[in-house]
């Protein structure tokens, strides 16, 4: 039974001061994830930019029309921006609807 008996710590834990430590570790550890979110983010949308500029898509070469005259028919709009370069079929196909 001489085993079961420990001396006493010779210096006591302060509690106030581990509760800051544990708070203050606390929150550095919730800054290092902020900051770690943040950057990834960043990461993330600068990649993304940077595949978009490397990607061509339909929306590079689309436009948007505004404030055309109500008579106009889908056969005098192909042939006006046909001499700005070839009219797809998606164009003919919105005039087909929007004309119903």
């Amino acid at each position: 039974m001489a085993d079961a008996y420990q001396p006493a710590a010779t210096t006591p834990f302060n509690k106030a001061a581990g509760i800051v430590a544990m708070s203050l570790l606390d929150f550095c550890g919730v800054m290092v994830y902020f900051a770690v979110t943040l950057g990834l983010i960043l990461v993330s949308r600068r990649l993304a930019h940077e595949a978009d500029l490397r990607t061509v898509t339909i929306h590079d070469y689309s436009i948007w029309v505004e404030r055309l005259p109500s008579d106009a028919q889908a056969e005098e709009l192909v042939e006006f921006f046909s001499q700005y370069g070839e009219v797809s079929l998606p164009f003919q196909f919105c005039m087909a609807v929007l004309a119903n």
